[in-house]
């Protein structure tokens, strides 16, 4: 297989598809490119793969766009690879324009080792939260490695901050919400007693953390009172 040539790519994906998964992730997954079905596990296994043996920039300008596993290549080849931090950084905030979905938002987000430049990655997420809507949940996804004593009084500030009508910004707000509950109970819980965020996404919030094994019966029904109503 040319790893270089999108069809022998589009080949490898055909070939490896499973029967029913395309039409299930359909259901699940809104976006504009065409979803052949291919277990997740085969689609890292070759990112991996590309991002060590390859030519990643070369391989990032391919016109590999049609299709969502070639997207999700695209995206973790840079994600999971050894470029320098300011090198990859400029590859994801180019990527970020061919995002429309939450799975490939997601998954590439989540595969970035910050820890390579701790500050930078932050910095990095700060400034998408200017961008169009998947560049601002790409963000707020990234935020979740900053839940730490250093960062949680920005990152609260931060998602409070935005003001969104996108359904896909509501929910990560709402998720990294519960996060920071999770691990910064004592400062997320004052946010949330006088909350920025409009009612949905603030009361989602809610709902995510007390759907959470992690959270007391006490704190699950605690956080009942906070709920924002319909005045």
């Amino acid at each position: 297989m040319d790893i270089y040539n999108p069809n022998d790519l589009i080949e490898y994906f055909e070939t490896n598809k499973k029967p029913g998964l395309g039409d299930f992730h359909r259901k699940l997954i809104p976006t504009k490119y065409h979803i052949i079905g291919v277990p997740s596990k085969i689609v890292h296994n070759l990112s991996r793969q590309i991002a060590t043996e390859c030519d990643i920039e070369r391989f990032f300008v391919l016109d590999n766009k049609r299709y969502f596993e070639l997207v999700m290549t695209k995206g973790l080849v840079v994600a999971v690879s050894k470029l320098p931090p300011l090198k990859k950084r400029e590859l994801l905030k180019e990527f970020i324009q061919y995002i429309d979905n939450w799975a490939i938002n997601d998954v590439v987000c989540s595969k970035i080792n910050v820890k390579k430049d701790y500050e930078g990655y932050f910095d990095f997420f700060v400034n998408l939260l200017g961008g169009g809507a998947f560049s601002v949940r790409f963000g707020l996804c990234g935020f979740l490695e900053y839940l730490d004593d250093s960062h949680i009084d920005q990152v609260l500030k931060l998602a409070g901050d935005i003001k969104s009508q996108e359904y896909y910004v509501r929910m990560m707000q709402a998720w990294l919400i519960s996060d920071a509950f999770i691990k910064q109970k004592e400062k997320t819980l004052k946010f949330l007693k006088n909350s920025p965020l409009d009612r949905f996404t603030h009361n989602k919030a809610i709902q995510k953390i007390r759907e959470s094994l992690r959270v007391s019966l006490e704190d699950k029904e605690m956080l009942l009172t906070l709920k924002k109503s319909n005045i």
